[in-house]
């Protein structure tokens, strides 16, 4: 396999996901590798809901409670109930109907967004939702997040992408080698690895 390899001949890459992929003009390996993360999760902190505090904040629990509703037209919020052993707070999302589905099975997440104070009271304001059991084990880094894929997942890319970290040492370099050494720059062959990565190293 190498950087022209049709997504079809990756690992976990069946002809559903290869046709998702390439409705999103992602066809080949090199493609997907140079698709990079739209922003990093910030694991390394995870605090008690008992001990957060107004900022961006990292949270792992439980939804006891989930409902949709509309407010006008074109805009539909979503409010949880968040719960883990210290305490209980709100989280709201707009225009994500979806997290129904996604929370209610009542598994163990993490939640990582601003806990600001709008509508007349603090809350977690579209935090992401990251299921604990498809974490790794260490949690202690930046998790990258990719903009939506037609219905790809962040988890599924992230997954796959995993798969092709051997073929990012083939990556070619982009920019002149004197700006990369004047500037102390990564090789875009290194760079790329710790972007994907999973566990920070």
């Amino acid at each position: 396999m190498n950087l022209v390899s049709p997504l079809e001949k990756v690992k976990g890459v069946g002809a559903k996901t290869g046709e998702q992929f390439a409705m999103a003009g992602l066809h080949t390996v090199g493609d997907l590798i140079n698709f990079l993360p739209r922003a990093h999760e910030d694991f390394s902190e995870v605090v008690k809901i008992a001990a957060i505090h107004p900022g961006k904040m990292t949270i792992k629990a439980r939804c006891e409670r989930i409902a949709t509703r509309p407010v006008r037209r074109g805009l539909r919020i979503t409010t949880a109930t968040l719960a883990d052993e210290s305490g209980k707070l709100q989280a709201v999302w707009f225009n994500q109907p979806y997290r129904e589905t996604q929370l209610k099975s009542g598994e163990a997440f993490y939640f990582s967004g601003e806990f600001e104070f709008n509508y007349n009271k603090y809350q977690l304001t579209n935090p992401s939702a990251e299921k604990v059991s498809d974490m790794p084990v260490q949690t202690d880094r930046l998790l990258p997040v990719y903009r939506s894929l037609r219905g790809l997942k962040s988890q599924l890319v992230r997954k796959i992408l995993a798969e092709l970290r051997p073929l990012m040492i083939m990556l070619p370099e982009t920019l002149p080698e004197w700006i990369v050494k004047s500037e102390k720059l990564l090789a875009f062959r290194r760079a790329a690895w710790h972007a994907f990565s999973e566990d920070g190293e």
